[in-house]
């Protein structure tokens, strides 16, 4: 009964995201991610590590003023450190007020100012192109229908629980190419030498297995995140 809910719903989704189509390249990709040299993590006190996240937020916020005026974005958030080892970070939404999270884990184990610039630039890409909230509302929209056709099949709250998952990672892929790809237009205009900033994806990639995302993945692989940022934004020039 579980089943014939979800391919209902797989079948009804036929908006999802798929990953990058660039199989050809992955083997490259690899190669790059497992050659490279990639410099030790400074390993920061956490009053280095605040001085250096108010640089880099004073450059960025300097740099997306224009982007924000030709957008007409609110390009108001707040940043602050979460003691967490993971080497990750996060855009929140909270009573209306914008915030990124940054984990020490992520702070202390990059080298470049440039890589610690581009996640936050990141994060800031999630805040500018509306992602948040609308990934609140596919993730309803997904329940509402997930309950209908589970109700229909005598489940209802297998089928809301399917339709949450499959509204929540349908365009989260898409989502955080986007944040990328703004990142990257903020970080060029801030002058951030790029090929240091690649440098974190190279690091991430190296911390997993996976080469290809699946269906419903919240994020792309590392291969992909790197083909992305290389093709789709530099037209094939490799940094």
């Amino acid at each position: 009964m579980k089943g014939s809910i979800f391919l209902c719903l797989f079948l009804l989704c036929s908006c999802a995201s798929s990953p990058l189509n660039q199989t050809n390249n992955i083997e490259r990709v690899n190669k790059i991610i497992n050659s490279s040299p990639i410099k030790k993590p400074i390993r920061r006190t956490t009053n280095e590590s605040k001085i250096l996240i108010d640089k880099i937020e004073e450059k960025l916020v300097t740099s997306s003023v224009s982007y924000c005026q030709n957008e007409a974005k609110d390009c108001e958030w707040s940043i602050k450190q979460e003691i967490n080892m993971s080497f990750n970070a996060y855009a929140s939404l909270e009573d209306g007020k914008k915030e990124i999270v940054l984990f020490t884990g992520l702070v202390s184990g990059v080298h470049y100012e440039e890589e610690l610039a581009f996640v936050l630039a990141h994060e800031m890409g999630h805040h500018l192109a509306n992602h948040i909230n609308e990934s609140i509302f596919t993730t309803y929209a997904g329940m509402a229908l997930g309950s209908v056709l589970g109700a229909a099949a005598g489940d209802p709250i297998s089928g809301a629980a399917y339709g949450a998952a499959i509204g929540r990672n349908t365009f989260s892929i898409s989502q955080e190419n986007e944040a990328d790809k703004i990142a990257l237009e903020i970080l060029r205009e801030a002058g951030y030498d790029l090929k240091k900033a690649k440098m974190v994806l190279l690091r991430m990639s190296r911390m997993s297995s996976i080469y290809y995302s699946e269906w419903l993945s919240s994020h792309p692989s590392g291969p992909e995140r790197i083909l992305h940022f290389e093709s789709n934004i530099y037209e094939n020039t490799e940094l």
